[in-house]
């Protein structure tokens, strides 16, 4: 009995994915673009999950240059930890600088 590969479940579309992007990056100056206003969380509105309803649980980042990608993946290996934590930390931590520079101007 021959032994067959499992199909896998999701197949990308790499054309998609690039019409998705290029369309995220593209100038939006149409007539119906209205840009989206950022909202504090509301305090009392967290659902069963923890997880206030207008705070979004994950973000597509595209890179400028491979540059990027090669540093990330060289501090989670130095690091020894997965390059989304690794990510994580480094948005968090880079976050943090940025607002207490804002702060600070004003």
């Amino acid at each position: 009995m021959a032994i067959r590969k499992r199909p896998s479940g999701r197949k990308v579309d790499e054309a998609a994915i690039e019409a998705f992007a290029s369309a995220a990056e593209s100038d939006n100056s149409g007539k119906d673009y209205s840009p989206v206003q950022s909202q504090p969380a509301r305090r009392g509105r967290v659902p069963s999950s923890g997880w206030p309803d207008n705070v979004a649980r994950s973000l597509l980042v595209r890179y400028p240059d491979p540059e990027l990608p090669a540093l990330l993946a060289e501090v989670a290996a130095l690091e020894e930890r997965s390059n989304n934590a690794t990510a994580v930390r480094a948005l968090r931590r880079g976050l943090e600088i940025l607002l207490d520079e804002a702060k600070s101007r004003r």
